[in-house]
């Protein structure tokens, strides 16, 4: 486990789980820490007022990370739908990250072959998707 510092303003841990990195939220996506730029993430998915994450479906391959900001005033999660049955980190219990204003979450992806979906537990109908290919 490794411990890393957002910007000042708060510090994360990130720590390697069946072949996924996981961490916990942080940071000020439109501060001195430059957000998600700042995590060298393939892919970047902001949350925001509307109530929906953009873009909502991507594809990545395997190894890349995405990194999730919220540049909106409401809070949100990233949560994941259901168990993956062939990646046993993405979980609804084991991902279940709070994305408060100006906060990140950054998950890398592994699996080749596999669809995760997610979902903000907060607003009905905040949804997405990620492709490995």
């Amino acid at each position: 486990m490794r411990l890393l510092r957002c910007a000042g303003i708060c510090s994360f841990a990130t720590a390697l789980v069946g072949g996924a990195l996981l961490t916990a939220s942080c940071g000020n996506p439109s501060g001195e820490g430059n957000g998600c730029q700042g995590t060298g993430a393939s892919v970047v998915v902001t949350a925001q007022d509307n109530l929906t994450f953009n873009p909502s479906k991507i594809t990545i391959s395997s190894g890349q990370s995405v990194c999730w900001q919220n540049l909106g005033t409401a809070a949100h999660t990233v949560t994941a739908v259901s168990a993956s049955p062939l990646d046993s980190s993405w979980t609804p219990d084991s991902v279940n990250a709070q994305l408060n204003p100006a906060s990140l979450y950054l998950k890398s992806f592994g699996k080749t072959n596999t669809n995760y979906i997610y979902k903000c537990s907060i607003h009905i109908g905040m949804t997405g998707e990620i492709d490995v290919r």
